[in-house]
């Protein structure tokens, strides 16, 4: 290579990141019923086969799953990290993708089913499956399968007649606790959809403290990443946030109410306060990293990665239905491959509000991954990511993702590479990314594709020149663009201002009474003619709802010098005028219609109503 190398702080910060392929996300009715979800778990496209992964593609559903011929992960290390549930379909996940680990998994299954659950189906399952491939012989406990079975149903049955008859009789809390207690015996049975229909029958309508609409939106959001339930996910997320929000300017309210008020009830007041604010802290640490879990599930990883960095390490409960190593690793990951190198600085510095520096304490692998960034040592931030690469395919959150992830932080790499230099030897460069030199030769070009950079490529000579940015051109274009923002700005004010002097207004109309079948509606000049929906300005003011008057027509006003007076003067049909209005009812003998003595008014005849526009 040739140039020399400035400092980064200097160079690099001012490189701006390339945005990752973010499609827009579906987001799901709250109001709709809930179907039936799938019980495995798709994974999306394939990562390149290496050293200890590879790609197969199922025979039954053509669903392509990345397999692990390597076993990277110590099940035991997992069993106290996560809740029964969880464990299990993390189990599942790795049984499926690591043929090295799939009976040891499996094992532990049944231990986990046996232990801490009453699911006597998924036990029995498992340990057909665990015969069918010649791992077990007679393992399966048909006792305990049984009365286990018996008892869940029994259960059930009386957990069914305690909630129906509780709904009959109308009282919310005893109807609360029993749906609950419902709830909690369908997880238990591993019948998450089951349990997921049973609160979205109405389980909000019950909840009459804010301690239980906030356990039941915890539990709701839990239940819904275990099944893997992401169409509702924004949906729930967005009212847990909004009943916290209510919780908070209750509390602030509270806390504004008069000194004797304090001093009678003080202690009492105080401590709602902070068992309020205890619960909020709680539920919002738990609501972010669910709110991160599905970020990366439609691939938003930026605004994942700044969910896992507001998370709280202190509220984050072990077990859970992930890891404190987890956060750190799905954190650092989307931070790597959407953050630019000031904040993955401040990252690793640990500076700022946030605490994700206790959770990278979990992984001290992360921790030299991101120094080595931050060192712009991309050979050994490769070689991490690799090494991590087995365990991240065995991640049933990130699995699907890990190839865009890892795609995405070598192109940052390589672009925040090339900044300070003018000329590039492509063999070196190769040799510094863990790739050959076609590799490197196509993402420069996928680069130029994308405007990012504009290279020249010499194949022969093994180099390329990267051509500086036109600072002129880009002050050009940033002109122009401001320019023009300024112009629609100064359009909308001068609409606005057209609007009001021709005293046109806007009646808005309450939430509930609200009109969607028109955009106005005008009240016609004669009885017998029937109510016009019709918009004023074309699509400028379409989304204007309500009523409006229209202006005095003894006001002399002028929309635009180039509008001209319709029908020779008189108003246009459809439209009430005050002076029509008025114009239908008699004035008294002797009277001028201006309330004038007929003799004064023909001594001193009105001018002529002026023009009105045209609307």
């Amino acid at each position: 290579m040739s140039g020399s190398l400035p400092s980064h702080d200097e160079l690099m910060v001012e490189c701006d990141a390339v945005p990752v392929n973010e499609p827009m996300e579906e987001s799901g009715n709250g109001n709709e019923q809930m179907e039936d979800w799938n019980d495995e778990v798709d994974v999306n496209a394939p990562n390149p086969p290496t050293n200890n992964a590879k790609s197969i593609t199922s025979a039954n559903d053509g669903v392509i799953k990345a397999l692990v011929d390597k076993a990277v992960i110590n099940l035991d290390t997992l069993v106290p990290l996560y809740t029964p549930f969880s464990l299990i379909n993390r189990l599942q996940f790795i049984a499926d993708r690591c043929p090295p680990l799939q009976r040891e998994a499996m094992l532990t299954m049944v231990d986990i089913l046996k232990k801490h659950t009453k699911s006597a189906s998924r036990y029995l399952q498992v340990c057909g499956r665990l015969e069918a491939i010649g791992a077990a012989t007679n393992l399966v406990d048909n006792g305990w399968a049984s009365s286990t079975q018996q008892a869940a149903y029994a259960r059930t049955d009386h957990l069914l007649a305690e909630f129906k008859k509780q709904k009959d009789e109308g009282v919310k809390e005893s109807t609360r606790r029993a749906m609950e207690e419902l709830f909690l015996h369908y997880l238990d049975l591993g019948l998450h959809s089951d349990a997921l229909r049973l609160y979205n029958k109405g389980m909000r309508d019950y909840c009459s403290q804010f301690r239980h609409v906030m356990s039941m939106y915890v539990q709701w959001l839990e239940c819904a990443v275990e099944e893997g339930e992401w169409s509702r996910m924004n949906s729930l997320l967005s009212q847990a946030e909004r009943a916290i929000n209510d919780a908070q300017d209750t509390e602030q309210n509270t806390q504004a109410s008069s000194a004797q008020q304090m001093r009678v009830r003080g202690s009492t007041q105080m401590t709602n306060a902070k068992s309020n604010k205890t619960i909020i802290k709680s539920a919002r640490a738990k609501m972010d990293v669910i709110h991160g879990l599905s970020r990366i599930n439609s691939k938003q990883f930026k605004e994942a990665a700044e969910k896992f960095i507001q998370s709280c390490p202190d509220e984050v409960p072990v077990p859970w239905i992930v890891s404190h190593r987890d956060i750190a690793t799905y954190g650092t990951l989307c931070a790597l491959a959407t953050f630019d190198r000031k904040d993955l600085k401040s990252l690793h510095a640990g500076t700022g509000d946030n605490q994700f520096k206790r959770f990278l304490e979990t992984e001290p692998d992360l921790v030299r991954l991101l120094g080595s960034w931050v060192r712009s040592d991309w050979g050994v931030v490769l070689d991490g990511l690799e090494e991590m690469k087995g365990r991240l395919l065995l991640d049933p959150f990130v699995s699907s993702h890990v190839s865009q992830l890892f795609s995405a932080i070598r192109e940052r790499g390589l672009i925040l590479h090339l900044v300070p230099f003018h000329t590039i030897d492509i063999k070196k460069t190769a040799a510094t990314f863990r790739c050959d030199m076609s590799t490197i030769e196509d993402a420069l070009i996928e680069l130029s594709d994308k405007g990012v950079i504009s290279p020249r490529i010499d194949a022969i000579r093994g180099i390329a020149e990267i051509q500086p940015r036109d600072e002129r051109q880009a002050a050009y274009e940033r002109v122009l663009e401001v320019t023009q923002q300024i112009i629609d700005r100064s359009n909308d004010t001068i609409f606005k201002a057209l609007l009001g002097q021709a005293r046109v207004y806007v009646q808005h109309e309450s939430r509930g009474k609200r009109k969607t079948t028109g955009l106005y509606r005008m009240e016609p000049d004669h009885e017998d003619e029937p109510v016009s929906q019709m918009g004023f300005g074309g699509r400028a003011v379409r989304r204007l709802r309500g009523a409006f008057a229209r202006p005095d027509p003894q006001d002399h006003f002028d929309l635009h010098s180039t509008m001209e007076p319709v029908n020779g003067g008189r108003s246009s049909p459809g439209f009430s005028t005050r002076q029509q209005s008025s114009s239908h009812q008699q004035p008294p003998h002797g009277q001028s219609p201006e309330g004038e003595p007929r003799e004064a008014a023909e001594a001193n005849p009105s001018p002529p109503n002026p023009p009105q526009p045209s609307f």
